[in-house]
């Protein structure tokens, strides 16, 4: 059974077995009770010849002249702690935001692959053929572009290009880790042969992210993880640039 309340005033040949509010027994059980309540209570003229087991936070109230003939069990029930409930939460929220984040980051290198693989392979290629010169450009771009931004926007006229550049920035900076996991996971997936596809090469760029995803969560690891991504990833667009114009 599973009600609000039951109140059991004839014979049970079998067993009983469920969840109630609160739940009364007065006559015979054959068999073995077990029931999840509130509130329990077998009056005097009840017997039951089974175990009776039962789940509450209350003690059944079992009058005098009651029969159990088996084993009489009291489960209390457990009572997740606020404080482990809330780790819960935020561990759940955390894993979720980044499988969100790794979807969408996926998504837009997906679309990158698609319409210039060729550009997309020759930035990753960049950083393991020039990392020096990648990590230059890329130092470039994270320190002076934001200062530059800023010493504009004090003149009325360069508010809205500073804005504008501080915005295209952060992007950048989103996008850079793009041609890093697509070389770590180019070079994870060489042995397979030619990673020139485009299907290989979101297949790397899959493996790359998630590798990328896992190091950053490293304490004390992430941020540099993140920093160098960022110098490389960012170094990896100009570089490109120049190779694929030569």
């Amino acid at each position: 059974m599973g009600v609000g309340n039951a109140r059991i005033d004839g014979l049970i040949e079998g067993d009983v077995k469920g969840g109630a509010g609160e739940v009364t027994i007065t006559d015979g059980v054959h068999g073995d009770v077990e029931l999840e309540v509130d509130n329990l209570t077998i009056t005097s003229t009840a017997n039951i010849k089974g175990d009776l087991t039962y789940t509450s936070e209350e003690e059944a109230d079992i009058q005098s002249g009651a029969q159990v003939g088996g084993t009489t069990t009291h489960n209390v029930p457990e009572v997740e702690e606020p404080a482990e409930a809330a780790a819960a939460v935020a561990i759940a929220g955390a894993v979720m935001g980044k499988v969100v984040a790794f979807l969408m980051i996926l998504v837009i290198g997906i679309m990158l692959i698609l319409a210039a693989p060729r550009w997309m392979a020759s930035m990753a290629d960049s950083i393991r053929a020039k990392p020096l010169l990648s990590l230059g450009w890329g130092a470039a771009m994270l320190f002076a572009v934001p200062i530059a931004a800023i010493v504009v926007c004090f003149t009325v006229i360069g508010i809205p290009v500073g804005l504008i550049a501080l915005a295209v920035w952060g992007i950048a900076i989103y996008l850079s880790q793009i041609p890093v996991a697509l070389l770590i996971g180019r070079l994870i997936l060489r042995r397979l042969g030619d990673v020139e596809s485009k299907g290989l090469l979101i297949g790397a760029l899959a493996l790359g992210l998630v590798i990328l995803i896992i190091l950053r969560v490293i304490p004390f690891v992430g941020f540099w993880v993140w920093l160098a991504t960022a110098l490389f990833g960012l170094g990896a667009v100009v570089v490109a640039q120049t190779r694929l114009r030569a």
